[in-house]
């Protein structure tokens, strides 16, 4: 270990991709762990105890932006729109080519303009 960086061998599945790496930060490594313990929560039936965990580490991850994105998607699973538009805004501040995020944000917006104008948050 050199100056915070794992030297680790790891390899990251992706639908769309594989990425090899030699070498990630110690803050990335907790970053993947993270998500990756909040997914093991959702499947046990605790999504609120994921949301939960993640926010509790939102400060550490507030320029992550898959970490903003999965914290998107359990919130607007729970159905608080307004709130998961806010972390797909996030997303989409620091990748404004993420579709998912996008997407996401179009079907909030549409559902929030047809039933509650006065709660849209632009």
């Amino acid at each position: 270990m050199v100056h915070g960086i794992l030297s680790i061998p790891c390899i990251v599945l992706d639908k769309k991709s594989v990425f090899l790496c030699s070498t990630i930060s110690r803050n990335e490594y907790k970053k993947m762990e993270m998500i990756e313990e909040a997914k093991k929560m959702v499947e046990a039936g605790k999504r609120q105890e994921a949301i939960l965990f993640l926010e509790g580490g939102i400060k550490e991850n507030e320029n992550n932006e898959e970490y903003l994105l999965y914290l998107g998607e359990l919130i607007y699973a729970e159905g608080r729109m307004t709130d998961a538009l806010n972390k797909f805004n996030a997303v989409l501040r620091l990748n404004p080519e993420n579709h998912k995020a996008t997407n996401y944000k179009t079907m909030i917006n549409g559902i929030l303009g047809y039933y509650c104008k006065d709660l849209l948050n632009p």
